[in-house]
């Protein structure tokens, strides 16, 4: 099954235009793939039901799958599952690793089929013609081995075929039998894994010059404060960043692919996050990413494609999009689909739904090029909360505000590696000082060793302000979010109104909401009227200030404005009232006709 990379929609087999967007589609060449690679692009392929691929699993299922078929498997390893159960329960199925593969019938014993030393699977459909004039189906495998032939039967719709084809097409088309850790994240890998990791990052970025721009560098501090990583990695990190020397990124690269052989972990997938996170980190240039040398350069060395390029190009918009609309949860949940077919189709792979990492929203399982942490998680928690109308913001812009929330995090803990970034350059540069106070004559070494460290102090203090630029941001987005558009004011009216500080309630309130001039154009989807009589609307300023942002909510919520039972007794008084208004408007008019 193929996508199209520009639009998401599904492509036909041969096709040479897109039929949604019209894109011209390229050739595919096909390369031999890993057993892990190779097992995954045939299940997406497939039609059956039942099926899911790493990390899109039900974790109940998979403990289920696995304690049936078998105690030696390793739920980390295991790429995709079956689940042919007759109440998708994972009581019978497959369970896949990159070397065996499990099998269990409904009432039948467990088959355990290592992919090694296959010569060649054959399927075969037997049809019989029952004396009731219905046709009984038979499928079997043959597996050859050099020492034994293995047989496997149903006459169950157990998808056979599609084992043999994946069994056949590891004998023909596989390269290696790979069988990595697949659900492990990366802040949970080996410390020498994680310092690799930022190293061929920070290689990259004094790639050109030998210097880190203050863009790139907040971008970096974000990310290491995102993955919360040791104080002695970060001690590390530190020494090797503000280093003079400049190490070849090919052999910081051999030395990642090392560790992440000898710890069995994915390389392909570690590789295609640390592309995601370097183009995050290029925000400046991605219109244009292709004129870009030292980019296009370390990519290639990742071995990512233009089309995973463009994909991520895609996600960071997309992330953007999503904050700066402030788009609400059921606005973002349509890009679920058409964001997992962008990445099928450019072959990036863990995709986990909705996360971010130090810029963006939507994230993949290994990746960190986003800020969106476990969002899906943090859905599931707002879904099933229903309010009155009005009553509470999060119940629409839950996913948001997760969001703003954890961005808040990075950030305060990135100013804390800053500060200590900060503490570092003045003490290295408070030595140099010592040694040119002991020497009898200034060198000009000692010289350019103060000016470099100088240089760097600056950089550094620049990126803090940028920090503090967007953790403001984020302070006041994350606010509005909690904040109604429009305010309910009969509602306020009534929660407020036996209030011992209702004076000065109302006017806190009516410094942020106004009500909507002629010539205002002002967002009021999700604001729902009760009752369709002339009253008058007010509306969140958008020029107003996080001071009284932060008083407004606190005014809100003093006067129980999102509580639940509180509000609706309000709502239904309101409702009273203009229930009883109308009635005497109708009653006064037919009296005076």
């Amino acid at each position: 099954m193929n996508f199209c990379s520009e639009c998401g929609n599904e492509l036909t087999e041969g096709a040479k235009f897109c039929t949604e967007c019209g894109l011209k589609l390229e050739p595919v060449i096909e390369a031999k793939l890993s057993s892990e690679e190779f097992i995954k692009k045939t299940l997406l392929a497939a039609k059956e039901p039942g099926i899911s691929i790493v990390p899109d699993f039900q974790e109940k299922k998979l403990i289920t799958l696995v304690k049936t078929l078998s105690a030696d498997i390793n739920p980390a390893k295991v790429i995709a599952i079956v689940d042919t159960s007759n109440f998708s329960n994972g009581r019978a199925g497959m369970v896949f690793t990159g070397t065996t593969a499990y099998i269990k019938e409904s009432f039948s014993a467990v088959e355990t089929i290592p992919y090694k030393g296959i010569d060649f699977v054959e399927y075969d459909l037997e049809k019989e013609l029952l004396e009731n004039g219905k046709v009984k189906e038979k499928k079997k495998i043959s597996i050859k081995y050099k020492e034994e032939i293995r047989e496997i039967y149903t006459e169950t719709s157990y998808p056979l075929q599609v084992l043999a084809d994946i069994l056949q097409g590891i004998k023909d088309n596989v390269e290696t039998l790979d069988s990595n850790n697949q659900m492990i994240q990366l802040q949970n890998l080996d410390p020498a894994i994680i310092e690799l990791y930022f190293r061929v990052i920070i290689a990259y970025l004094k790639l050109k010059d030998g210097i880190i721009a203050k863009n790139e560098y907040k971008e970096l501090i974000s990310l290491m404060a995102r993955l919360k990583i040791s104080k002695i990695v970060v001690d590390k990190l530190r020494d090797y960043r503000f280093s003079e020397d400049n190490e070849d990124i090919d052999v910081v690269l051999n030395k990642l692919k090392e560790q992440l052989k000898m710890h069995q972990v994915s390389s392909n997938a570690i590789y295609q996050s640390l592309g995601m996170d370097i183009i995050a980190i290029n925000l400046k240039v991605l219109d244009n990413w292709q004129a870009e040398e030292t980019l296009v350069y370390i990519l290639e060395k990742l071995r990512i494609t233009a089309k995973q390029v463009e994909f991520t190009i895609k996600k960071i918009n997309m992330e953007k999009k999503i904050i700066e609309k402030r788009m609400n949860d059921r606005e973002i949940k349509p890009l679920f689909t058409k964001f997992t077919a962008l990445a099928t189709s450019a072959g990036v792979t863990g995709v986990s739904g909705f996360g971010l990492g130090t810029s963006g929203l939507i994230t993949l399982a290994l990746g960190t090029g986003g800020i969106f942490i476990g969002a899906a998680g943090a859905y599931g928690v707002y879904k099933g909360i229903k309010f009155m109308t009005g009553t509470n913001e999060s119940e629409k812009f839950g996913m948001r505000m997760s969001v703003l929330t954890e961005k808040m995090e990075i950030l305060r803990a990135s100013n804390v590696y800053i500060i200590e970034d900060i503490i570092y350059l003045n003490e290295k540069t408070s030595d140099l000082f010592s040694e040119i106070i002991k020497g009898e004559e200034l060198k000009q070494e000692l010289i350019e060793n103060i000016q470099h460290f100088m240089m760097k102090s600056k950089n550094i203090s620049e990126s803090s302000q940028l920090v503090e630029e967007e953790q403001v941001y984020s302070e006041k987005e994350l606010i509005i979010a909690q904040l109604p558009t429009v305010l309910n004011e009969d509602k306020f009216m009534e929660l407020n109104k036996d209030n011992i500080q209702r004076m000065d309630n109302l006017s806190v309130i009516y410094k942020a909401y106004k009500i909507k001039r002629e010539d205002e154009v002002i967002e009021t989807e999700g604001a729902e009227a009760v009752f369709e009589v002339e009253e008058q609307k007010l509306y969140l300023a958008e020029n107003t200030d996080i001071a009284t942002l932060v008083e407004t909510l606190k005014t809100l919520q003093d006067v129980g404005y999102f509580h639940t039972a509180a509000s609706s007794i309000a709502q239904g008084k309101v409702v009273a009232k203009k229930g009883i208004e109308s009635l005497k408007k109708g009653l006064f008019g037919k009296r005076h006709e």
